[in-house]
């Protein structure tokens, strides 16, 4: 006979008495029916712990598992389920104080251990980010607690191609909106991609995903039929930095636009025929058709020159920058507060938000780039680039860039796939004399691949 773990409801003598009686004809029964006898001897003890699991047949815990959807709460699922409404109510007061399961979303899942009266003893319920939060049986009450998974690490790379827009084909690779702004980011100084995005341009990233902290962004790369850009990430400082394969930093002293979301509605020009005038004149700018509403940011850091009304600009801020470049900002429906005269503002500081003042047809800034008094075409002017890396460092980043490489082999215009565990992408003390420790596949060159190979 299996041994039955002991349970803890009381056996009540009259039905004792009849599972007796149930187990003695049984064992007569076997016995007539020419069956060996069992030649170990049936204890007083083992007996009692089989009769007392036969009783506990009628009380036992079971345990009720479910998924929330859109509209659901906890409560109402849970006495759904077969949960009492006041064991229920309970359990979610008591978490309370730790992670209100109050407040659920769909997708969310929970497990709860009821007995056949509907009284429960304890709910495990798992949260969107993988944290469990655990509800139990204390005393007279109940207590709660929360889990963390154990974090964990891996090194994953894609590659596609532009079909309709980046964000579309990140998504269609399987990466999230994070990642796109991640790389958006990375070339930020040298790359509009809301403006000089083309379709089928290629891209290709390597990332870490963190079970716990998310995602960052290690090494990017994109490609159009006659321009490449790649970025590796260096650490410097504490912060990710990102540089090209020859030690040239990618963030420069000013931002390709100053704003992220716009689509150009007319260039520069020395004849335009103007929209509300209906002569031909020069436009030296150009309009980012926009929201009303949009930050408009500082492309650079610099001093504030003008901010105020200036004629058929409208509300209008003028900054001035070091090496004689000065930009401008018009049709700006305000100004962002401590934007003055005389007023220093950092590279990316929100100045004002697009507007409609002035001489407008609608919603849009006009932004200007002057460089020793004389206006360039903002989207070709090529600002001097940032420092480069520190030559001591050279052979970490072409040990990343050969990193790099070798994850992106592994994908040819196809969704994320795993490469391998942390390795050594990220760690500051890689050298080249580190290659071979990688976790990477396939990742085996020499001292002097190193030096040749670029990305």
């Amino acid at each position: 006979m299996p041994r039955i773990p002991h349970s803890p409801t009381p056996c009540r003598p009259g039905l004792l008495r009849k599972m007796l009686c149930v187990v003695s004809a049984g064992a007569l029964i076997l016995a007539g029916c020419g069956s060996k006898p069992d030649p170990r001897p049936l204890r007083d003890r083992d007996l009692a712990l089989y009769l007392a699991w036969l009783i506990d047949e009628h009380t036992a815990h079971r345990i009720v598992a479910d998924t929330l959807t859109s509209g659901d709460t906890l409560l109402r699922r849970m006495v759904s389920r077969g949960v009492s409404h006041s064991a229920s109510l309970r359990m979610i007061e008591a978490s309370r104080d730790v992670d209100y399961l109050a407040r659920v979303y769909p997708g969310e899942t929970y497990e709860v251990s009821v007995d056949s009266g509907g009284e429960a003893s304890a709910l495990r319920y798992r949260r969107r980010d993988g944290r469990t939060v655990i509800v139990e049986e204390q005393g007279q009450g109940f207590c709660t607690r929360v889990e963390w998974p154990a974090s964990r690490v891996e090194v994953r790379a894609a590659s596609g191609m532009i079909r309709h827009s980046l964000y579309e084909a990140f998504i269609d690779c399987g990466l999230g909106p994070d990642m796109v702004l991640q790389f958006a980011d990375a070339f930020a100084w040298v790359f509009d991609f809301l403006t000089e995005c083309r379709v089928g341009d290629q891209f290709g990233v390597v990332y870490e995903e963190h079970t716990t902290a998310g995602s960052r962004l290690l090494a990017a790369r994109y490609r159009q039929r006659d321009r490449e850009l790649v970025a590796i990430g260096m650490e410097q400082e504490g912060k990710l930095e990102y540089f090209a394969p020859d030690g040239r930093s990618l963030r420069t002293a000013f931002l390709r636009s100053p704003l992220n979301y716009r689509r150009i509605s007319s260039g520069f020009s020395f004849s335009r025929r103007h929209p509300v005038f209906g002569v031909r004149r020069p436009h030296l700018g150009v309009d980012y058709a926009a929201p009303a509403g949009t930050p408009v940011v500082a492309v650079a850091q610099g001093t504030v020159a003008f901010a105020g009304w200036r004629r058929g600009f409208g509300n209008y801020v003028e900054l001035k920058h070091p090496g004689g470049v000065v930009t401008t900002y018009g049709h700006l429906r305000g100004m962002a507060s401590g934007v003055r005269t005389g007023a220093l503002v950092d590279q990316g500081q929100v100045i004002g938000s697009v507007g409609a003042t002035g001489i407008a047809t609608g919603p849009h800034l006009d932004y200007r780039v002057k460089v020793h008094g004389h206006h360039v075409n903002p989207l070709t002017f090529q600002p001097p680039r940032g420092p480069t890396l520190d030559p001591d460092r050279m052979d970490e980043l072409q040990f990343r860039t050969l990193l790099a490489q070798s994850a992106l082999a592994h994908v040819r215009d196809g969704p994320v796939v795993t490469v391998g565990g942390p390795g050594r992408l990220l760690c500051a003390e890689a050298r080249a004399d580190t290659i071979g420790e990688s976790s990477l596949p396939g990742f085996n060159h020499s001292r002097e691949d190193l030096v040749r190979t670029s990305l």
